[in-house]
């Protein structure tokens, strides 16, 4: 569904990022820094900032993500929820033989199309 929904994300969120439904989205970045940092007079300051997005996929509020949603792109919302309306139970075998749950309550599962990329 977000597939279908590409060009209209798009559409929205362009002018602030360059990874939900942009196609070479990160070489597309590169490009735009290049130009930003080698463009104008060779005798003004340029400032790039970079934020690294440390442990992106789960920090994010699912709150934010789902009132995000629902400004933008209101058919998406129940495809959210579908996903993210409960904690979902993860799993990890430990190599001792014992097994541990956690609740990810938060963010949004790394590979799903509603993460970051």
């Amino acid at each position: 569904m977000v597939q279908q929904k590409s060009k209209e994300l798009e559409a929205k969120l362009a002018p602030c990022q360059y990874a939900v439904g942009v196609a070479s989205g990160s070489k597309k970045l590169i490009a735009a820094v290049r130009t930003f940092l080698s463009a104008g007079e060779s005798d003004k300051q340029r400032v790039l900032l970079s934020l690294d997005a440390k442990n992106a996929f789960n920090s994010m509020s699912r709150q934010a993500i789902l009132e995000g949603v629902d400004r933008l792109i209101p058919d998406l919302t129940q495809y959210f929820l579908q996903w993210y309306g409960e904690p979902a139970e993860l799993w990890s075998h430990h190599e001792k033989g014992y097994t541990c749950k956690v609740l990810s309550q938060e963010g949004a599962q790394q590979g799903g199309s509603e993460g970051p990329a």
